[in-house]
């Protein structure tokens, strides 16, 4: 492969990237339908009409529609919110796929290039494995593969079967569980609903392990709690994840799995402040893995806040809840962005709108708007401060914005 054809599998590798990691942030359905919204936006600023700062009834919940044409998904209307501020969504996104027409046009050009080799063939073969995992279903079989596992590898394996073989089975499976979220993650293979949702069991099951007082009740409790994921019922992963934390809470274990969501909590704040810290090269691939952990804390806080019994701790379960899905749903617009950055021109658009705010209110004021897109919105890393902030007029006609 000479010079400049690894050039170009690389910038195409990229685009794969930050293609497919929208495609999953949240879920595949949902990275879609946001993808249309801002596709619709950017071709014709207008069409999104009233709909835009509007909340478009959409099954099962509704989706908040930004006026950029970013969109948030809520599962129901936040309090206060005008009847005339609900609305019916002429632009239908039900069955549009930008995401995935974008990757599988991909796909096909790498195939049948001309200069096609190794490298491309395995990229194709990649996004090929991620657009299946897209279609309908695909959480549901992994939710079955993981029950499977449970079942074969804890209850039906060879082995004495005494409490320090029972503990030692269930640590696999939980090893194979952190290994599975990982491979989900680095297809991407799986939505990040689903992530969240193993990630989140294998955090309250570590969790109760740790609590217990000896051997015994160590493998009593993960026994126990894998019974329950083995069991038949929901049909995903998330649900079971919920129901487990449901499960541990009305019998008193609220502590634990509070322990459980704010480790799954801390651990996706960490992740966006290491991504903050990079560069805008590797920025919103590091910052991809962060929203998984951040719903896992989404599902336990839930889950929680439906069993608790006190109407104080089913507050704070909800505003744990809320703080986790707002910083899932940030990362999955900053990744929306990046895709439809490819070019640079957001990034234009924004150095003008600073310089533009810079002339009318002044260096402070500048600088504050760009704390929010890089803080706030997750729409770059610290190093890009200067560069937004940079004197020199942006040029061309990519930077217009009506």
């Amino acid at each position: 492969m000479n010079a400049a054809t690894e050039l170009k599998l690389h910038t195409v590798a990229n685009e794969v990237l930050m293609t497919a990691c929208c495609l999953f942030v949240l879920d595949s359905r949902f990275g879609e339908m946001q993808m249309s919204y801002r596709v619709a936006d950017h071709a014709d600023p207008g069409r999104l009409g009233d709909v835009a700062g509007k909340y478009v009834k959409r099954a099962p919940g509704y989706v908040r529609v930004g006026e950029d044409g970013t969109a948030s998904a809520l599962g129901e209307l936040p309090d206060g919110v005008a009847s005339e501020d609900v609305v019916v969504d002429e632009l239908d996104v039900s069955s549009a796929t930008p995401l995935g027409d974008r990757l599988r046009t991909i796909a096909h050009s790498l195939r049948t290039d001309a200069e096609q080799d190794a490298g491309a063939e395995a990229l194709a073969d990649a996004i090929e494995a991620s657009l299946e995992a897209s279609r309908p279903g695909d959480a549901e079989r992994r939710s079955e593969q993981i029950r499977q596992r449970a079942q074969s590898e804890v209850f039906d394996a060879d082995g004495p079967g005494d409490a320090s073989d029972m503990t030692e089975r269930a640590h696999r499976f939980l090893d194979y569980l952190g290994e599975l979220a990982h491979e989900l993650q680095d297809g991407p293979l799986g939505d990040g609903k689903t992530i969240g949702g193993v990630l989140a069991i294998r955090a309250l099951l570590l969790a109760r392990a740790a609590r217990a007082q000896n051997p015994e009740d160590e493998a009593d409790a993960l026994i126990e709690s894998l019974l329950y994921v083995t069991a038949p019922g929901a049909a995903r992963i998330e649900q079971v994840a919920m129901g487990l934390c449901s499960r541990m809470v009305r019998r008193g274990e609220g502590d634990i799995v509070r322990e459980a969501a704010e480790s799954a909590k801390a651990e996706g704040d960490a992740l966006i402040d290491r991504a903050l810290d990079g560069n805008l090269l590797t920025f919103h691939a590091s910052l991809y893995p962060a929203a998984a952990y951040e719903l896992a804390a989404v599902h336990m806080g839930r889950a929680a806040a439906e069993a608790s019994g006190d109407a104080g701790e089913r507050k704070r379960w909800a505003r744990l809840a809320v703080n986790a899905e707002e910083r899932a749903v940030r990362v999955a617009t900053s990744l929306g962005l990046a895709v439809m950055n490819l070019d640079g021109a957001w990034i234009a658009r924004h150095q003008l709108a600073l310089r533009r705010t810079r002339q009318k209110d002044g260096d402070d004021a500048a600088k504050l708007e760009a704390q929010d897109l890089i803080v706030n919105q997750l729409f770059y890393p610290r190093t890009m401060m200067p560069i937004l902030l940079s004197e020199a007029p942006p040029t061309g006609d990519r930077v217009e914005r009506p």
